[in-house]
């Protein structure tokens, strides 16, 4: 009878030690949930906190620029560069060319798909080249971005000088 008794306790105590351990999960966890009751600080224009009423720092009852959904200069958010522009929409590809962001160089590889497999065709080549060259440098622009203000590196190299 002892060892039954035995095996009664512990079974009792792993489930007294498993009570406790849910009872300290549920406390932690309401612990860490948001307290949408907490006083909040706004920081207006001139950089100081407002306090943690939504109004205005003049205290005149009005809500602040930003709030009316006129957010002033220093709550917007920035404006994307030509290049920001560009890397959002590539890699890009098609039958002429490609257009790919080069993170390590922070520049554009624009590889133009000109055919040479023979000497003889190399005046085609060339055509090829300042052809799908253009096109890459017109869709850069339709895309809204100058092509003159990015850094472009072709591939093949010999359209670089095209």
């Amino acid at each position: 009878m002892k060892i039954n008794k035995k095996i009664i306790l512990l079974g009792v105590a792993a489930l007294l030690v498993l009570a406790i351990a849910i009872i300290i999960l549920v406390i932690t966890n309401k612990s860490t949930e948001p307290d949408n009751t907490k006083k909040q600080t706004y920081i207006d224009n001139t950089g100081q906190p407002t306090g943690s009423s939504k109004t205005s720092p003049t205290t005149t009852g009005q809500p602040t620029n930003a709030e009316q959904g006129n957010a002033d200069e220093s709550f917007s958010e920035p404006v994307p560069t030509d290049t920001d522009k560009l890397i959002a929409i590539t890699p890009h590809y098609t039958e002429h060319f490609s257009v790919e962001f080069d993170s390590k160089d922070q520049s554009f590889i624009v590889t133009l798909y000109a055919i040479l497999n023979h000497a003889w065709q190399l005046e085609q080549y060339q055509i090829q080249l300042k052809q799908y060259k253009q096109e890459a440098l017109a869709w850069i622009a339709q895309q809204g971005v100058d092509p003159a203000g990015i850094k472009i590196n072709y591939i093949p190299e010999e359209a670089n000088n095209l």
